[in-house]
């Protein structure tokens, strides 16, 4: 009996679990935002697994939006049924307060996206695939999230 056993998907039902998460239903809005826009590549971030020191309270703001645990009106919308297109930002009343739109695009935040000029603004999945300023990156959505709570 070799001493490395193999693998055994019957004692971990987890084996499996980025395949079931990709087959998910299409019909599951939150779902299909974390995996069309949040996390496309179904991936662990660089923060969780870097050498670099990230304060918790930045990593927690970090894995707030990433987990779409925060306070915009996408989510706080969600949670009181308000449809959708009722959820919107303040800076014009016209667009979805989403984690994209803040963190991209919203004109209140533009003062706080210039003092991060290293970081990629392009789109929201350019943003978080930064892996090399992810202190900054972790700092910057802090800082957005803060300004909106």
């Amino acid at each position: 009996m070799s001493k490395y056993t193999e693998y055994d998907t019957n004692l971990n039902p987890f084996i499996n679990l980025a395949d079931f998460i990709l087959r998910k239903s299409p019909n599951g809005t939150k779902f299909n935002t974390y995996k069309d826009k949040l996390n496309m590549s179904m991936s662990l971030h660089p923060v969780y697994i870097n050498n670099t020191f990230i304060p918790d309270h930045l990593r927690e703001s970090f894995s707030r939006v990433r987990l779409m645990s925060h306070n915009l009106k996408i989510e706080t919308g969600r949670w009181s049924r308000i449809p959708r297109e009722l959820r919107v930002c303040q800076c014009n009343n016209t667009n979805v307060q989403s984690e994209t739109h803040v963190l991209i695009d919203c004109e209140l935040v533009h003062s706080i996206r210039l003092r991060y000029p290293m970081l990629n603004f392009r789109d929201i999945n350019s943003l978080f695939n930064e892996s090399t300023h992810i202190y900054l990156l972790c700092k910057y959505v802090h800082e957005v999230l803060k300004y909106f709570s």
